[in-house]
């Protein structure tokens, strides 16, 4: 099940609920069970990584559990993308954008 966090991650790096990227039954055109990627562990490493490589940023970990730290690195990876996409600087649009390349290609990927 997906949370309001993951929710907003997800709409925000435009990664749409489809089976291509988890299968949870053996057709879902005929029962419409269309779902949004797990983020696994694995993809929350990558997560971090992009996050520190692409936009050099440090991150302060948060959380006392799994739950807790991914909710915190999703809610700063919306702010930074937001942030430097919205900006008027070109080099930060750049980034911005070859970060949601890179975070859609983890999902994609899976």
């Amino acid at each position: 099940m997906t949370n309001e966090q993951e929710k907003q991650f997800f709409d925000t790096f435009g990664i749409e609920p489809n089976c291509k990227f988890v299968k949870y039954c053996d057709d879902c055109t005929k029962c419409g069970c269309f779902h949004y990627p797990r983020i696994t562990p694995e993809i929350l490493l990558e997560l971090i990584c992009i996050r520190c490589k692409e936009l050099i940023s440090i991150i302060k970990v948060k959380g006392n559990n799994l739950e807790e730290l991914k909710n915190h690195i999703l809610k700063l990876c919306i702010e930074d993308y937001t942030f430097y996409s919205k900006t008027l600087d070109k080099t930060y649009n750049e980034l911005a954008d070859n970060f949601k390349h890179q975070v859609r290609t983890l999902f994609e990927e899976g």
